[in-house]
């Protein structure tokens, strides 16, 4: 976590023309390096001599990791994903890695905490260090995993109920992940300005922006079962990867997605 508050930091001096200050930082931002262990291929607590704390085991939930597990802190490099992918050994590994997150169930009897809720695997949705990975099938070339589970998230850890939240709503975190997913996309990164599309809702959303201008997304054959994105047209103009920039967003514009009953594979 420090290390993605050290990129944002690295970011505002990047804004404010502080060059200096954004290098050092941005060399900071990398320090998450420091605490992966190839051999166990997780994040792993290190003792004060530097070395790697055992036993360890990514299932446990240890004072080392808080309020969570080896699994589920692993992906918090939102602001170096392709280097994460790079420590892990490519996308391959990364990809099956990222599989065994939402397989891996917790054993029956074992005794879970209580901020690890909302479980799919070991992926938990009621907290925020979570909230974030369905979305990284979309950087491995799989995004019809990120529209699957997104899907599974919206319909079935939120209820319309007094207890329909799943998680600790933290500062409004549980509602934003939804309202943003409703709409159809998310930001891994915040701090970067690049939202990673999922798979939508409502049939149509406007956005309104300044200057009277609206960003639409419109959505075509969008059911339960149709959960899959097909194709996406941004003002017209088909869309090869499921991103697009906030300045695509600020423009205003249209943005069609095309849904269907299976995964679109190309």
């Amino acid at each position: 976590e420090y290390a993605y508050d050290d990129y944002c930091i690295a970011r505002m001096a990047d804004k404010l023309g502080e060059r200096q200050i954004a290098d050092a930082f941005y060399k900071r931002s990398q320090n998450y390096k420091n605490v992966y262990n190839p051999q166990a291929s997780f994040m792993q607590p290190r003792d004060n001599k530097g070395n790697f704390i055992q036993p360890f085991s990514p299932d446990d939930y240890t004072p080392h990791i808080c309020e969570s597990n080896g699994w589920q802190y692993f992906w918090s490099v939102q602001q170096d994903v392709d280097g994460l992918i790079g420590l892990v050994g490519g996308t391959e590994r990364f990809a099956q890695k990222l599989d065994s997150m939402f397989t891996y169930n917790p054993s029956a009897d074992e005794d879970l905490p209580i901020f690890s809720t909302g479980m799919i695997g070991q992926y938990a949705h009621g907290n925020e260090p979570s909230h974030h990975v369905i979305y990284l099938f979309n950087a491995v070339g799989q995004p019809w995993k990120t529209q699957k589970y997104a899907a599974e998230v919206m319909h079935e850890l939120y209820k319309n109920t007094p207890a329909g939240l799943c998680g600790n709503e933290d500062c409004g975190q549980m509602s934003a992940w939804y309202i943003l997913n409703a709409m159809g996309f998310y930001q891994v990164c915040p701090g970067e300005p690049v939202y990673s599309i999922g798979r939508p809702l409502f049939e149509e959303v406007t956005i309104h922006l300044p200057g009277q201008k609206d960003f639409v997304i419109r959505t075509k054959n969008n059911s339960k079962e149709n959960k899959y994105v097909q194709s996406i047209l941004l003002n017209g103009k088909p869309l090869e990867q499921p991103f697009f920039t906030h300045s695509d967003l600020t423009a205003g514009g249209v943005m069609e997605i095309s849904m269907g009953a299976e995964p679109f594979k190309p």
